[in-house]
């Protein structure tokens, strides 16, 4: 399977758009367009750490698994969660303001923050990397 086809299937589990993973990835909204419209991948490298970045397992983009849905489905093993503001702020013991902060701004590791429809964020964790901060 493509890079790009792999990307596309994460996205849409992880039910993600294009900014949001040019958010979380940090990647340009150039680059992603390219690896989406598979006019160009990126290295090996890269692609561990946007699979990183999204909460997948680093070696998500290059396994020869066809279907990896058990990667990336929220509830499984890779420990990969959309997080509620009201819980991510219990969390950590702050306000929505600083939580969400916290979130966008990448603070803490495995803790990612990014706009979603309107004026509402979406934030994402991935525990195992956040528990070992």
């Amino acid at each position: 399977m493509k890079f790009s086809e792999k990307l596309k299937q994460a996205m849409q589990q992880l039910n993600l758009n294009q900014a949001q993973v040019v958010s979380l990835t940090g990647c340009s909204k150039g680059s992603i367009s390219m690896y989406l419209n598979d006019k160009n991948a990126p290295s090996e490298q890269k692609q561990r750490g946007i699979a990183v970045a999204l909460g997948l397992n680093a070696d998500y983009f290059a396994s020869d698994v066809p279907e990896a849905k058990a990667t990336i489905t929220p509830s499984d093993k890779s420990g990969i969660h959309r997080i509620t503001l009201k819980d991510l702020t219990k969390m950590l013991g702050v306000d929505k303001d600083t939580a969400s902060q916290i979130a966008i701004n990448r603070d803490l590791p495995g803790l990612y923050g990014c706009k979603g429809s309107g004026d509402k964020n979406i934030y994402i964790i991935n525990e195992a990397v956040f528990c070992k901060c």
